[in-house]
């Protein structure tokens, strides 16, 4: 007959250590989409004081006036100090296109 010496240690040998509590995963920040080729604005004039852009983006022109956007991702904001502001709508990043100044030509 064989006799166990001390019956805890072949319990610490088939038993595992303690697990630490998994951590939850790491949430992911959304990554800013880079804008796609840049409209080209072709022109622009004022009509009854509201001023009009003429852009040409992914092979489709758009007449826009404040607020309208092209193609759901360029918004058009204004028109002023020889700059037309767009904001990029993924993003909300603004850009500015250089035209000439509407204050100049009036």
């Amino acid at each position: 007959m064989i006799r166990r010496r001390n019956s805890s240690l072949s319990l610490q040998l088939f038993s595992s250590p303690a697990k630490s509590p998994v951590p939850p995963p790491a949430s992911f920040e959304a990554i800013p989409v880079a804008p796609p080729a840049d409209i080209k604005v072709l022109g622009w004039m004022l009509s009854e004081a509201v001023p009009y852009v003429f852009v040409e983006w992914q092979n489709e022109s758009y007449t826009l006036s404040p607020t309208q956007s092209a193609g759901d991702t360029y918004r058009f904001d204004r028109i002023g100090g020889g700059f037309a502001d767009f904001t990029y709508l993924p993003t909300g990043a603004t850009r500015q296109y250089v035209v000439s100044d509407p204050e100049l030509t009036e």
